[in-house]
């Protein structure tokens, strides 16, 4: 229920049933970096357009359409500095229409967080999460003729699920200093 917002049986039985989702996709990259793994200069700019619809074979519920763009830079200030510039940003619409909102499915909606993203984050945890919470993690009392419950003070959440979103941008800066004594060994890397 409070993942996907699906709460009354009719809702939850349309989200068990299996459907159909064929999905069409396109992407072009360019990459001009001298080292896949630790570049120094170069670029990397790559492009997707992903979709899905009827057209495809797939269950209406199931239509969206989605572009992203990624694209660094890197740049060697000294021997041991490397200046790095990413944006990463994306676009989805389409999917079933809650309480005015276009939902595409899950898996296709956008994420940010993680080593890769945003750094200092969990895997997908910048934006929307839900926390699902213990059942011993609320008290019940009678209200009149109602239950009401309070969640504990120091209750903590069992499970957080990102929810992800239909727009996204992200940008992130670093310097790749490399250890002067263990140079092959430690490199540090401030970021914002």
């Amino acid at each position: 229920c409070a993942v996907l917002s699906r709460c009354t049986e009719e809702e939850r039985a349309e989200v068990e049933r299996n459907l159909r989702l064929a999905i069409l996709s396109a992407s072009l990259q360019k990459n001009t970096l001298d080292n896949p793994i630790a570049p120094k200069s170069g670029y990397v700019i790559g492009t997707e357009v992903r979709g899905a619809g009827t057209f495809t074979g797939s269950d209406p519920s199931q239509s969206f359409a989605k572009m992203t763009l990624d694209a660094a830079l890197f740049r060697a200030l000294t021997s041991r500095a490397v200046l790095s510039l990413r944006v990463r940003g994306g676009l989805i619409g389409g999917g079933e229409s809650l309480n005015g909102t276009r939902l595409p499915p899950p898996q296709e909606r956008l994420y940010a967080g993680g080593a890769t993203s945003v750094r200092g984050y969990p895997q997908n945890e910048v934006g929307a999460l839900v926390y699902l919470m213990d059942g011993n993690a609320f008290t019940v009392a009678p209200l009149g003729d109602s239950l009401v419950a309070v969640l504990k003070p120091d209750a903590q959440p069992s499970r957080r699920v990102p929810t992800g979103g239909n727009q996204l941008i992200v940008l992130n800066a670093e310097l790749r200093l490399r250890d002067p004594f263990f140079p092959e060994l430690l490199e540090y890397v401030p970021f914002v």
